[in-house]
């Protein structure tokens, strides 16, 4: 009833215009959160598709794990997916991105570059990379991509082969990658594995 009479009063006496789409997206939010419950959490259409990919370890873009470098100057590629734009590039690990589209890193600053190099699937974007000091350009062409989130490596510990397995967030994709990384150890014949389950 109150918010009944609340809602009757401002549409009988509010001067300015009503978005009742924001109304009912507020409405919502508010509901579970004075709900108390800290499990309950309301997404708008957008936001639950964004939510929905990101399970599925789906993202559009070129398919970098990506970091500050050179005081936000330029942007650190610290891990290339496997089957992504940036793999079909060449792109490695350790190379610094320092310009998309012709502006620099560091005129866009770091958070407004990521933005812009992730972008909409199937458009391009045009790198400035520098790799050991060395400078080069590439053009992408931005896709969904399948995040790694299991990442491997084998260490050599005299006669021993050990495996170590990390997962980076538990997503749709992770069992089945999990699954491929320990065939993947076995039959590169490891003597002992190491999982890694840190944030």
């Amino acid at each position: 009833e109150k918010l009944l009479f609340l809602d009757y009063l401002y549409r009988t006496n509010y001067i300015g215009t009503l978005d009742t789409a924001a109304l009912d997206e507020s409405l919502a939010e508010a509901y579970i959160a004075a709900a108390g419950d800290i499990y309950g959490h309301y997404y708008t259409e957008e936001e639950y598709e964004d939510f929905r990919l990101s399970m599925e370890s789906a993202v559009c873009g070129i398919g970098t794990v990506v970091g500050s470098a050179d005081g936000g100057r330029a942007i650190a590629i610290l891990h290339v997916h496997s089957n992504s734009p940036a793999a079909t590039a060449g792109l490695q690990t350790g190379d610094l991105i320092r310009s998309l589209d012709g502006q620099t890193v560091e005129s866009l600053g770091y958070a407004e570059a990521c933005a812009r190099i992730a972008g909409e699937e199937g458009s391009t974007v045009t790198l400035g990379i520098e790799r050991a000091g060395e400078p080069f350009t590439r053009t992408l062409l931005r896709a969904r991509v399948t995040a790694d989130v299991v990442l491997t490596r084998i260490y050599t510990a005299g006669s021993d082969r050990i495996g170590y397995l990390r997962i980076t967030e538990f997503t749709a994709q992770t069992d089945s990658q999990f699954r491929k990384a320990c065939e993947e150890m076995e039959a590169a014949g490891v003597s002992a594995l190491i999982f890694d389950l840190r944030d």
